[in-house]
């Protein structure tokens, strides 16, 4: 599914790839964090863990982690 979709902003202007996003609000919304303070919170919780656990995993694990917030 991710690979549909498109990222039409201006490149110079992307912080953040817009997979990420979604990845995140998706995440975010299934564990029913609905404010976008609380999913700056819980994207900064997921995004350290995921810094210390990146080097020991692969993709597929990593993406395990991510849906382990849920």
């Amino acid at each position: 599914m991710m690979e549909y979709i498109e990222d039409k902003r201006q490149q110079s202007k992307v912080r953040y790839p817009i997979k990420e996003i979604v990845l995140i609000v998706f995440c975010c919304t299934l564990s029913n964090v609905d404010d976008w303070e609380d999913m700056d919170m819980q994207a900064n919780h997921i995004q350290q863990a995921y810094n210390n656990l990146k080097s020991d995993l692969d993709e597929d694990k990593l993406l395990c982690v991510w849906f382990g917030f849920v």
